[in-house]
């Protein structure tokens, strides 16, 4: 991803996802997978609410939904693994507004993954915000100055926010 590029990425929320925890009536949706010999980001790779949408998701709660990390105040339950995160981020609850979680990215890199961009897969910033989704890097040489995020929404006017994703390297 070239310098002030952004790549953005969606998930498929149908995915059952069972390696994550998923089931055909709570799937967990997936992202995507890049595999390569070398990989460098200098813009954006994004999954910035590529996730699930509003009102979706195993972790949707009304004031904030729940992946790796609790959100809101209405806690729902952190959901994916720990180890190898794949699941997307679920969408707020509450009211009308769009919602989404963030997405989810596998990289497996032979070589070098340098970063001097970012890789996010946060919830966009909104009221009773979604989740964070999932970053899983299978890499033999991580390098650069970058940001490598999964954060839950934050809040714009009331002050529940989104819960964290997974990230694993």
């Amino acid at each position: 991803v070239g310098f002030g590029s952004v790549l953005g990425i969606r998930g498929n929320t149908n995915a059952v996802n069972p390696e994550s925890g998923g089931t055909t009536g709570n799937p967990h949706g997936t992202g995507v997978t890049i595999i390569s010999p070398t990989v460098t980001i200098d813009g954006t790779l994004s999954g910035v609410g590529g996730g699930f949408g509003h009102g979706k998701g195993p972790g949707c709660g009304f004031d904030g939904s729940a992946h790796g990390g609790k959100g809101g105040t209405v806690g729902s339950s952190t959901y994916g693994s720990l180890t190898r995160p794949t699941a997307l981020g679920s969408g707020g609850a509450a009211g009308s507004a769009s919602r989404e979680g963030g997405g989810a990215i596998r990289l497996v890199v032979g070589g070098t993954l340098d970063v001097n961009g970012a890789i996010d897969v946060s919830a966009p910033s909104n009221d009773r915000a979604g989740s964070g989704g999932s970053i899983w890097l299978t890499v033999s040489n991580l390098t650069g100055r970058g940001v490598i995020k999964a954060e839950g929404g934050g809040p714009t006017v009331h002050p529940f926010l989104g819960g964290g994703g997974r990230i694993a390297i």
